[in-house]
């Protein structure tokens, strides 16, 4: 069993600063897949849709999808 990691605490285990870039590439596949799987589930066909273009907190561009965007959105929300 893994255990389940503190997602309001993202920010905190970054130095304060919640990492929006490296969060949206690990929730849309980007980074942290692994070849013969780990603990996160890959949950790229969940989060597929149309292309958008955001600008992150720190005006990072990026391209992903609207559902990505929000689920990023909501765990920035929730740190403490």
């Amino acid at each position: 069993t893994v255990p389940v990691p503190d997602l309001t605490g993202i920010a905190e285990r970054d130095g304060g600063t919640f990492p929006w870039l490296k969060i949206v590439h690990m929730v849309d596949g980007r980074t942290g897949l692994r070849g013969h799987g780990g603990p996160m589930p890959i949950f790229g066909a969940v989060f597929t849709g149309d292309a958008v273009a955001a600008d992150g907190p720190q005006g990072t561009p990026v391209i992903t999808s609207q559902r990505v965007l929000d689920v990023v959105d909501y765990l920035m929300s929730i740190q403490r």
